[in-house]
Formats: C-alpha cells, structure tokens, sequence
C-alpha cells in the first residue's frame, strides 16, 4: 500500500499544483469593458441644386472644363464631397475629390477641379481634355 502511494504522490501533487495554477491564471483573464448592440436611423440624399461649369475657351466656339459649383440643401464635410463627370458616353474622368466649401462654416456651397495628375486640368480616361459639350453626365457624392 505504501508502495502505490508513493507511485502516485508525485503525479496527484503535480496535477493538485498545476490544476491550481491554472485556475488561477483563468480567473485573472479579464477582458475590457466593451458595448454591443444594434441600431438604425434614417439616411436621406442631398438635394444638389444648379451645377455651374467653370471653364476656359476652347477651338470651335467649346470650352474646357476646368471645374464645377453646385450646392446643396444641408451642410456637408468637404472631406466628403466629391464629383464623377462622364464624358462622351460613360468614359469616366476620374473622380473629383479636391473640393472646397465655398461658404464655411456653413459647408452647403462647393466648388470641384480635377485631382488629376494634370491639376487645373480636366481629361478622360484617353488623356483627351474634356470640353463642356462633351459631358454625359455629372454625379455629386456628400456626406457628413
């Protein structure tokens, strides 16, 4: 009988202390305080109201686009607004995130020129400047 419990001292001590150890390490694992939950709210667009094109004269009585004005019905961050002009039918000039309130603190007026490589310029995805009659479409991202 002594005999088994010799045998059986050391590896019921090392399991007693490892046991203990663990629990111990377990219990002092905490975790910081955190939220959790869900939400909603409503999401309404901008209304954008006349966009003016700021251009310069070009050959057969056109103009180049050099940037846009617009407006909108509620204030924005500038950070945020930005303008897509297609050209000739969906070639997209890229898109135009170099705008500035024209009116701060206020931020509903907005003025756009190009972020491209060619600042002050304005070219198609063909590297062709982009004249006013040429524009299919203009579309105005904001947010707050």
């Amino acid at each position: 009988m002594n005999r088994i419990i010799k045998r059986l001292a050391v590896p019921l001590s090392a399991a007693a202390v490892l046991g203990t150890a663990g629990f111990a390490y377990m219990a002092s694992n905490q975790t910081a305080t955190s939220y959790a939950g869900s939400g909603d709210t409503t999401v309404s667009g901008y209304q954008v109201s006349p966009i003016h094109f700021i251009t310069t004269p070009a050959a057969g009585g056109d103009a180049y686009l050099l940037g846009i004005t617009f407006s909108l019905d509620h204030s924005a961050d500038p950070a945020n607004v930005g303008a897509y002009v297609y050209y000739n039918y969906q070639h997209q000039v890229s898109r135009w995130t170099n705008c500035t309130a024209t009116n701060a603190p206020t931020d509903t007026a907005f003025k756009c020129v190009p972020t491209s490589p060619n600042y002050g310029t304005s070219t198609d995805n063909n590297g062709a400047s982009v004249t006013v009659s040429g524009i299919s479409k203009i579309t105005v991202t904001a947010a707050q």
